[in-house]
């Protein structure tokens, strides 16, 4: 029986896991589909380069990890230390660099935010984006999440009757 994530994961137990993430419906992730002849070798550094990325903003480092034609492999170390660490600021740089698009916060980086709410909610906000994926907690995953989104959106962009 599945289990919630939330209830999977101690860091006061390991900070190390195990991610496995597959295609569906026969998709190839990378390799050589053998119905089409299709070749998808090409993506491995798309992945590789995307996993560099986002390190970059978690602090969350990937300990190893196999991409394999179908599905792939990643063992996380998530760094609790490193990211108590993080000032606010680096906590909205670090998310603005793959998420755009807060327009508040983005307001708030370029110094435009001066009420009194208008800061208590980029506090909130910076909170919860420090909650969810650089401190690395139940939902550190996200990370995760965030890899296979950039892999998908760009192969929808490029290939828009893929998913028809």
């Amino acid at each position: 029986m599945t289990r919630a994530r939330s209830t999977q994961i101690s860091l006061t137990e390991t900070p190390y896991y195990h991610c496995v993430s597959r295609c569906v419906r026969r998709a190839f992730l990378c390799g050589t589909d053998s119905q089409s002849g299709k070749d998808y070798h090409h993506r491995k550094q798309w992945i590789i380069k995307r996993l560099e990325k986002i390190t970059q903003v978690y602090t969350i480092g990937i300990s190893a990890y196999a991409i394999m034609d179908n599905h792939y492999h990643l063992i996380l170390n998530v760094d609790t230390e490193a990211a108590q660490s993080l000032s606010d600021q680096q906590v909205q740089q670090r998310w603005m660099q793959l998420y755009h698009g807060d327009v508040l916060m983005n307001r708030y980086l370029n110094g435009d935010c001066h009420s009194r709410s208008e800061i208590n909610k980029v506090k909130a906000i910076t909170q919860q984006w420090r909650e969810r994926s650089i401190l690395g907690d139940r939902h550190q995953f996200d990370m995760k999440k965030s890899l296979n989104y950039n892999l998908t959106h760009d192969q929808s962009k490029k290939h828009p009757n893929l998913l028809n």
